[in-house]
């Protein structure tokens, strides 16, 4: 199981807003304090996740997250798979098409990579369809798997970790 420790925000019926500052999978990492890879280029910024809250957390509450390595390996292979796979085809089979049908071998080329570009694209769309984003049987959803007594309790109006 993949864990991060988090504070709940907020509990709305079955799901809870947790707060977390991505630190488990880059620990080690003499960069981790500057590094964009988790945040998108605003260093180690706070990260709000909407979770299933099946131990009755509350706001407040020192949390345990967890996703199953597996769920997260699949919805990996999902978001990068999916539009490469789509991108590969859609360029080919448009390309193919239009050299079959007399049109000139760069023209038929750029055709088929613009249209890779939109396959590539569409297929989030279907990448939506297949994990459940946003629903209840969601592909990567994390999930409390317990609170954790003896840490301080973070207020959610402070910006940084409690």
């Amino acid at each position: 199981m993949l864990q991060e420790n988090g504070w709940v925000i907020s509990v709305d019926g079955d799901h809870a807003l947790v707060g977390s500052q991505p630190k488990a999978a880059c620990g080690g990492c003499h960069s981790a304090s500057s590094c964009s890879a988790l945040s998108f280029g605003a260093g180690n910024r706070l990260i709000e996740v909407k979770v299933l809250n099946t131990v009755g957390a509350r706001a407040g509450d020192r949390v345990i997250l967890e996703v199953e390595e597996s769920r997260f390996l699949r919805a990996s292979l999902l978001v990068y798979g999916i539009p490469l796979v789509a991108l590969v085809v859609g360029a080919l089979l448009v390309a193919s098409l239009a050299g079959f049908l007399g049109v000139e071998s760069e023209a038929a080329e750029g055709v088929g990579a613009v249209a890779g570009l939109v396959f590539a694209f569409s297929s989030f769309g279907l990448f939506r369809r297949i994990a459940g984003i946003g629903g209840r049987d969601s592909l990567c959803e994390p999930t409390i798997r317990e609170v954790v007594d003896g840490l301080p309790v973070r207020d959610a109006a402070q910006g940084g970790c409690g």
